[in-house]
C-alpha cells in the first residue's frame, strides 16, 4: 500500500495512522523512527505510536517509567504527537510485577502524551 498516495487522496478522511513500535518494526528508545515518519510527510497529529503492553504479547514491551520517558521525548520534539496506544490492554504491565493493572498503564501513557502536562514539557 502506498500511504503517501492514500494520505494525498483521502487524508482529510483519515484521523490517524497506527505506527507499530514493536517486533522490530520501530524503535521507541529514541525519536529517530518517529522523526523519519514525520520527515516523510505524515502529520504528527495523525501518527499514533503503537507499543506492546507486555512482552508475552509481542516484544519488546517497555515498562514504566521508561515508556513514559520515551513518549515524552517524542512529544517534546513533536508537540502535536497523535497519541499512543497499546497492543493488548488486558495484560498491560506497568512495572514488571506479576500483577497487571492496565488502567495504570493507560494513565501513565496518557500523562506522558498529554499536551497539558506541567513541568516544562
Amino acid at each position: 500500500m502506498d500511504y503517501h498516495a492514500l494520505e494525498s487522496k483521502l487524508g482529510s478522511s483519515i484521523n490517524w495512522y497506527n505506527t507499530q513500535f514493536y517486533c522490530g518494526w520501530g524503535d521507541i528508545t529514541s525519536t529517530t523512527d518517529y522523526d523519519c515518519i514525520i520527515a516523510n510527510g505524515f502529520p504528527a497529529n495523525k501518527v499514533v505510536v503503537l507499543v506492546s503492553t507486555n512482552s508475552t504479547n509481542a516484544p519488546p514491551a517497555y515498562l514504566q517509567p521508561q515508556l513514559s520517558e520515551y513518549l515524552m521525548a517524542i512529544r517534546v520534539k513533536h508537540p502535536s504527537l497523535g497519541g499512543a496506544a497499546g497492543w493488548e490492554y488486558f495484560n498491560a504491565e506497568v512495572t514488571g510485577s506479576s500483577t497487571n493493572l492496565p488502567w495504570e498503564w493507560l494513565q501513565a501513557v496518557k500523562n506522558a502524551v498529554s499536551r497539558q502536562k506541567t513541568g516544562g514539557l
